[in-house]
């Protein structure tokens, strides 16, 4: 070969070089995710996070093989509550500051997204980052997902409940006992004070409100709180706004919740009154604008401009018949014995026991069932059937209503109620009144069935508790055969908001001196409404010493 000719050869290749190393795109990079971060790590719903992204690149070679500075990557990162489990998931493209060398380099890529507004939870959120897609002539991927399962953003915020109106039927000549329909709309706002809002979501592990409660009631002036109110009722809310949801979330969107109900005028309170209404009203929940007495729409609700409901002298209290048939627009009392009532808080629903067979159709097991009638609509339901809709093969007794309503407690010989109920002893059932579900109580904190009878429950205001009379020997504690014993049952120990769940139960003796059980029966047991305090009666001898006074 001519020496020219081999000049010119080593020339190109040497420009070729110099041309690869100066930068040209490079080819057949291999990334694989290694890490994932968010910065700021503290944020609020509307704010654009920074994502950054770990990367490693197995391309064979480098410079060959490298991924370019400015080169870009498509991902997803999805965001998971640590408590709650809510999730969301946003996309975005990630560049890279430095080239990422081949043959086992490391760098990053950092792109940005949005938390969104109106549905993410305030708390801590873990990242799941997946690659997409990537520049570059062959870029490929190798590991496409890096999960950071610790704390990676931290959403703020609180919710602003509003109430948006309240509507009833206003006239000059109530009297009390009459009932009047009321309608009532609130929302948790999107935004308040220029900062967007965050759900309100019922508290897991005991840290805040499991519930919300609306107050109406009746005032002689425009002014919620003073010493004139009269409550005509509450609505506790904790669930979502189709009624079906286990974990309670109310979006900050905007949207109108209803509630409506008929309302029982109350007798001896004559005179000319506004209706008033307060959503949050146990102050339990923290706001973006926290209470204004004089606000109208926001926690308050006081139409001063309304008719007002003018309430003319009466008899009242009325005598409502419980133990009826309420068929067909009649009131037939039952047909059998009814007794052992129990009553919730607002005095809106009764439960009882009954021999009765008429008060409800389908009644032809002939035993005594369990039943709640709803004063409001006069509406009586049997609630002593299986999740099936079997009924019980055994009478059932003692109904102990939750001061919400939501749930009632009660005694029953049925071995049908639920499935594998094998003991042969009387026990302890509560029920769901809103979705049926029904389950077995007079347990140990094991699981173990009683080994001996359970009676008359007593429930909190929630339902979250349970106290019973059982004699019992395996369900708690060191206790005597033949002794009758007070036991409370925890449905939810670790205060997540969700009952009955594996490994979130408890079953403890309450008539005992340190490990000892009380020498003798106690009967009577009853709760307070918090769940705190259980009174009941015992003629034993070794709980306590004598009474002191102050």
């Amino acid at each position: 070969m001519k020496l020219w000719l081999r000049f010119l050869l080593g020339a190109a290749a040497a420009c070729a070089a110099i041309s690869s190393a100066q930068g040209q795109a490079p080819t057949n990079a291999l990334l694989s995710a290694t890490s994932v971060a968010a910065s700021p790590v503290s944020v609020k719903p509307g704010d654009r996070v920074n994502i950054t992204i770990g990367l490693t690149n197995g391309g064979v070679g480098t410079p060959g093989n490298d991924f370019s500075a400015g080169g870009t990557v498509n991902f997803d990162v999805q965001f998971t509550h640590i408590t709650t489990g809510y999730s969301f998931t946003q996309s975005g493209v990630a560049t890279a500051a430095a080239a990422i060398a081949g043959a086992g380099g490391s760098g990053t890529v950092t792109g940005s997204v949005t938390v969104p507004t109106r549905t993410t939870e305030a708390g801590a959120y873990s990242a799941l980052v997946t690659l997409t897609a990537a520049s570059g002539t062959g870029t490929a991927f190798g590991t496409t997902t890096f999960n950071n399962s610790g704390t990676v953003l931290t959403v703020s915020g609180t919710p602003d409940f509003q109430i948006t109106n309240l509507t009833y039927g206003a006239s000059t000549s109530y009297v009390g006992g009459n009932v009047i329909p009321m309608t009532l709309t609130y929302r948790n706002r999107s935004i308040s004070n220029g900062q967007p809002n965050v759900p309100w979501v019922a508290s897991a592990g005991g840290t805040g409100a499991t519930y919300y409660r609306i107050q109406v009631i009746l005032s002689s002036n425009p002014v919620y709180g003073d010493a004139d109110d009269f409550r005509l009722t509450f609505h506790d809310r904790d669930r979502d706004a189709a009624g079906l949801n286990a974990r309670a979330k109310l979006d900050a969107d905007d949207s109108n919740q209803v509630i409506s109900w008929n309302q029982l005028l109350p007798g001896n309170f004559s005179g000319s009154y506004y209706v008033l209404a307060k959503i949050d009203a146990l102050d339990a929940t923290a706001e973006t604008v926290e209470n204004d007495l004089t606000q109208n729409g926001n926690n308050i609700w006081q139409d001063v401009a309304a008719t007002r409901i003018a309430l003319q002298p009466s008899t009242f209290p009325t005598i409502y018949l419980a133990s009826t048939t309420g068929t067909s627009g009649t009131s037939n009392s039952g047909n059998g014995y009814s007794d052992n009532p129990s009553l919730t808080a607002d005095g809106r629903y009764t439960a009882y026991a009954s021999d009765a067979t008429n008060l409800v159709s389908g009644d032809t097991n002939g035993v005594r069932d369990i039943f709640l009638f709803d004063s409001q609509t006069s509406l009586v339901r049997r609630l002593n059937l299986s999740q099936q809709g079997a009924q019980g093969n055994a009478n059932s007794n003692t109904p102990a209503l939750a001061g919400n309503g939501r749930y009632v407690a009660f005694s029953s010989d049925a071995t049908n109620l639920i499935v594998g109920d094998v003991n042969g002893f009387a026990d302890i059932f509560i029920v769901d009144t809103l979705t049926g579900a029904i389950s077995l109580q007079s347990v140990s904190t094991a699981g173990a069935q009683a080994n001996g009878s359970s009676f008359r429950p007593s429930v909190s205001h929630t339902g979250r508790y349970i106290v019973f009379e059982s004699s019992a020997t395996n369900l708690a504690g060191t206790t005597t055969p033949g002794v009758v014993h007070i036991y409370l049952r925890d449905r939810d120990v670790s205060g997540s908001g969700t009952f009955d769940t594996a490994g979130n139960t408890s079953t403890v003796l309450i008539d005992v001196n340190g490990a000892t059980a009380g020498n003798a029966s106690a009967v009577q047991a009853q709760i307070s409404a918090d769940g705190n305090y259980v009174v009941f009666a015992s003629r034993a001898t070794n709980l306590a010493g004598a009474a002191t006074t102050a």
